[in-house]
């Protein structure tokens, strides 16, 4: 889906370790992560420290559910609606690369 938007993805990294050390070099617009992985809160509270400019999107990719932490909010933006169509919007509000 992100490509069909022509938004760049720089990589799929399933280890933490490899996501923070990815998020402080490269300093991404937003990070990705599947809400319903039990470290995914905890990843982007990390992700957030790394890099205080980066938005982290939570979503279920089976669920109409995704969750916006932006850059200096204490507490996140709570979406139940289709998913798909919510990161769309979400992901043209934050500065992106596009290919």
């Amino acid at each position: 889906m992100l490509r069909e938007e022509g938004i760049e993805t720089l990589a799929n990294k399933p280890r933490p370790a490899a996501l923070l050390l990815m998020t402080g070099r490269l300093r991404p617009a937003a990070v990705l992560r599947d809400l319903g992985r039990a470290d995914s809160r905890e990843l982007g509270d990390r992700v957030r420290l790394a890099s205080p400019e980066t938005t982290v999107i939570l979503w279920a990719r089976d669920e109409d559910a995704m969750e916006v932490l932006d850059p200096g909010a204490t507490t996140p933006r709570r979406y139940f609606t289709a998913v798909p169509e919510g990161l769309r919007s979400e992901l043209s509000n934050v500065r992106v690369n596009r290919v």
